[in-house]
């Protein structure tokens, strides 16, 4: 029985060795390579305009202003490696105005796409009813600590603070951040792009 089991061990292991060694050969020489440096950027054209963006940039609820210098550094270090599109919104705390003061700091705006979001006056997210105990942030919970109430992040004063906290007179993509954000924003939203305060809106 154990040179059976020894047998198949022996046998799984070099199957496995083979898979492995088929898969290395596979992968091109930049895949492998250990300075991601000189990975090409994947972009994708926005259809209205043909402005190419990378697929994939940073998501920033997370960011923080007791962490400043070293989320300066990871901006830093994405313009380096060509990514530009950050992820923010109103009610994620010091978010923005960590990134405005990185990029004013680093001297990197124009080169960066920023996406921000708000949402209407009085909505809430959807999620159990209310009492239903939920951790800090969660659907349809209070918002994380240190960002607004809900009900105050809306309309054109929530916009205005934005751009303040950004340090920027131009938003590259408002967003609604909710659904039910959409309609009550929609005039507000054409309106920010046709007075050239936006570049593209979204949901």
């Amino acid at each position: 029985m154990a040179k059976l089991i020894d047998a198949l061990i022996n046998r799984r292991t070099m199957i496995e060795t083979g898979l492995l060694a088929g898969a290395g050969a596979t992968l091109t020489p930049w895949a492998m390579a250990s300075d991601q440096s000189s990975l090409p950027v994947i972009k994708k054209k926005i259809p209205s305009t043909g402005e190419e963006i990378p697929v994939m940039g940073i998501g920033t609820n997370a960011f923080r202003g007791d962490n400043y210098p070293q989320l300066r550094d990871v901006l830093k270090r994405m313009h380096e490696l060509n990514g530009n599109v950050i992820d923010t919104a109103a009610m994620y705390g010091d978010s923005e105005a960590v990134i405005g003061k990185a990029l004013a700091e680093l001297g990197i705006r124009k080169q960066m796409f920023i996406a921000t979001k708000f949402n209407a006056e009085g909505v809430r997210r959807p999620g159990p009813s209310p009492g239903a105990p939920l951790p800090d942030g969660g659907p349809g919970g209070p918002p994380p600590r240190g960002a607004p109430p809900l009900d105050s992040v809306y309309g054109e004063a929530s916009f205005e603070r934005s751009l303040m906290r950004l340090q920027t007179d131009r938003i590259d993509l408002m967003q609604a951040h909710f659904l039910s954000s959409v309609e009550p924003l929609m005039p507000l939203l054409q309106r920010l792009k046709k007075d050239g305060k936006i570049r593209y809106f979204g949901i």
